[in-house]
């Protein structure tokens, strides 16, 4: 038979009542933890949707206002790119890339939507014109072209700068050609179309290697239209 004396007792309460110090001790140090844990990450998806807001707030490269298009456009371009372009540009142009730019859109003030798509086309890193594929009265896709210097000097100064942009058209009360203008939008004001797309005329969405002319004489078709525009880019 096994005898505890008193002097045991009392050690055998100070080493439980250690131990279950030691255990609350430890789960107050466990809920502190959680406690951090959770903390943290509500710090870090604050902090993340405020940088992705400044982001979305001061943007860096350039956005330009555009419309939608209609999908069967590119291969309109791709097919029948011949047609924009002169046979002495083609054989200017042999051995380089065609580049199609990422369309812009044409506000009408008046109308207050867009009211053309307009496509700028590239060689060689300069502008050398500015092309609208629009249905004709029967339906079918036909094109014209914008080749002002004074303009396309225009699209080259714009590609250069930052920010939000728009193209704006307005009609003459007086009967006259309607205006283009290009305007800075001011984003410190919320915009009433909260859907609005924008494109970046710098992106190339197609890429075409012009051959040596004689290579594709077959291709152009004289049957297609040749309108080039020498205006304010309308």
């Amino acid at each position: 038979m096994i005898k505890i004396d008193k002097g045991g007792e009392v050690l055998a309460n100070r080493c439980s009542e250690k131990c279950n110090k030691f255990r609350q001790e430890k789960i107050t140090m466990r809920k502190i933890l959680i406690y951090i844990t959770f903390l943290l990450i509500a710090l870090f998806l604050t902090f993340s949707r405020q940088i992705i807001f400044v982001g979305n707030s001061n943007e860096r490269y350039l956005q330009i206002e555009c419309g939608e298009y209609r999908n069967d456009i590119l291969d309109y371009i791709q097919n029948n790119w011949m047609n924009f372009f002169a046979d002495e540009e083609i054989e200017e142009y042999a051995g380089s890339d065609i580049v199609v730019g990422e369309p812009y859109g044409v506000y009408s003030i008046d109308k207050e939507k867009m009211v053309a798509t307009k496509f700028p086309i590239y060689v060689n890193g300069k502008c050398v014109q500015v092309l609208d594929v629009f249905e004709d009265s029967d339906g079918k896709l036909t094109w014209s072209s914008t080749i002002s210097e004074d303009f396309l000097k225009e699209i080259d100064e714009l590609r250069q700068k930052e920010g939000k942009y728009r193209f704006e058209t307005k009609d003459d009360s007086n009967g006259g050609a309607p205006t283009l203008n290009i305007v800075k939008i001011d984003e410190t004001f919320p915009r009433s179309n909260q859907d609005t797309l924008y494109s970046d005329i710098n992106k190339p969405i197609l890429k075409i290697k012009v051959n040596d002319r004689d290579e594709k004489k077959e291709s152009k078709d004289v049957n297609y239209p040749t309108e080039k525009n020498i205006t304010n880019g309308l």
